[in-house]
């Protein structure tokens, strides 16, 4: 709870529209971009230099022809000059306040354990996740229109544009779900801690360039709604780690993986996901294999707890089952021998991985449930990981870590830092297009 003193500060600092967006320019997320407006800054650089050159030529004719002094001259052209200044930076802050771009990665399960499961049904994950530089581009600026108008835009012939008027019905999409879930925790804060909502976002235009496949096990969805939580985040000038805090719980409600992309590039995701504990980024790379079909996230956990009988726990006294803290704490030391073997190249033997004749095989419980769910899904994946493998062995002599990311249906092979790059791995991704068609391949890098 915000102190009387927080509440007037944030007050006062949420009524002020002008300096949010300007703190929001200056202070520019290292995942995000400020869309370039050129066209507007040739026009006021034009407008700028134009203005500069005829006040230059009418100093120069009422100098020689009218008999006034060049120092009167001279200081218009001066005060005329700083005028013109003031106005280009200005009017290049307006520009750069209008839009906004955001980047949202996909993410990539580096080993995923789901040792038990709670008394109202979700489940408990162990994950160490990363993003890629695979990512949707996601534009947001104010709008004339009432609500939030959201534009879908994708290059895939499968997928045509669409225009999503979802301001009466947030489960349309994440990204409006996202947005009512923020709009609507901030009024109640409003209520109790005396804020105030920008007005900016009374009305808001967001559109996104789909890149990452859905679904895919790769966060794409989730990964669209935390923009929505950035934005909103920018908006506020200081104080941003309590409004973070809430803002996570609220982004828990939307999507269990929300929480990993608030945060920078690599974390130990656990919990329902409301757990992140960030690292150390890797600088790997490796290939990206997508079949051209998806899997239920619901059924595949579904199923998961089926296979593995796993047992529930209840939430209030988890903490305290010291058989529950055992094996959390041998998960998290295996993920912290598996994260020093991406980085080093050094490998060690793990619970969370299987060697074999193609590479390292990380473990991935939804990859049990795929073979009980859809066996032909099971045996053409198996068989395109292989020779995902064999491809990136080819070009990098060394065998990759791979496995299928989140609940699937995507897969990967990365390989530990320094042993390859991803303009190498392109060699593999032709090779692997030739061989496998039915599936889509990217190389990709870590962020």
């Amino acid at each position: 709870m915000l102190t009387p003193e927080e509440q007037d500060e944030f007050q006062k600092r949420s009524r002020n529209l002008a300096l949010a967006q300007e703190d929001f320019s200056s202070r520019r997320r290292g995942d995000s971009t400020q869309v370039s407006n050129s066209g507007g800054y040739i026009t006021l650089g034009l407008e700028f230099f134009v203005t500069i050159a005829l006040l230059t030529v009418g100093g120069y004719y009422a100098d020689r022809y009218l008999g006034i002094s060049p120092l009167l001259t001279f200081l218009g052209l001066g005060l005329s000059f700083g005028l013109g200044l003031y106005r280009l930076i200005q009017g290049a802050k307006a520009l750069e306040d209008k839009k906004v771009l955001l980047l949202a990665h996909a993410k990539l399960n580096l080993g995923l354990v789901i040792p038990f499961k709670y008394n109202d049904g979700y489940h408990h994950i162990v994950s160490l996740i990363t993003k890629i530089d695979l990512c949707d581009k996601v534009e947001i600026e104010p709008s004339t229109q009432s609500g939030l108008s959201l534009f879908l835009k994708n290059d895939h012939a499968e997928l045509k544009p669409e225009i999503v008027n979802s301001f009466l019905d947030p489960n349309s999409n994440i990204i409006v779900k996202a947005n009512s879930e923020i709009r609507q925790g901030l009024t109640q804060l409003s209520d109790h801690a005396g804020l105030t909502l920008l007005n900016n976002t009374n009305s808001l235009k967001v559109s996104v360039k789909k890149e990452v496949p859905s679904p895919s096990g790769l966060g794409g969805g989730s990964s669209n709604g935390s923009v929505i939580f950035r934005y909103y985040l920018s908006l506020y000038k200081n104080d941003k780690a309590k409004l973070k805090t809430l803002f996570k719980s609220w982004a828990l409600k939307v999507g269990a993986d929300i929480p990993f992309f608030l945060e920078n590039g690599l974390s130990l995701v656990s919990g329902i996901g409301e757990v992140v504990e960030t690292r150390p980024k890797l600088k790997c790379c490796g290939i990206l294999g997508v079949p051209p079909y998806g899997f239920s996230t619901g059924a595949m956990y579904q199923e998961i707890g089926r296979l593995k009988a796993l047992s529930s726990k209840d939430k209030s006294t988890v903490q305290d089952d010291k058989e529950v803290k055992n094996i959390l704490n041998g998960y998290h030391f295996s993920f912290a021998s598996l994260y020093d073997s991406l980085k080093t190249g050094f490998i060690e033997n793990n619970e969370l991985f299987e060697e074999n004749n193609s590479g390292y095989l990380l473990k991935n419980d939804f990859w049990l449930v795929l073979e009980s769910i859809d066996k032909k899904a099971y045996q053409e994946i198996g068989q395109a990981m292989l020779d995902m493998c064999d491809a990136v062995e080819k070009v990098s002599q060394q065998k990759p870590f791979y496995a299928l990311t989140g609940s699937g249906s995507s897969f990967f092979a990365i390989l530990p830092e320094g042993i390859s790059s991803k303009l190498e791995l392109d060699g593999a991704v032709q090779s692997l297009e030739r061989d496998q068609q039915n599936f889509k391949w990217l190389s990709f890098k870590t962020e």
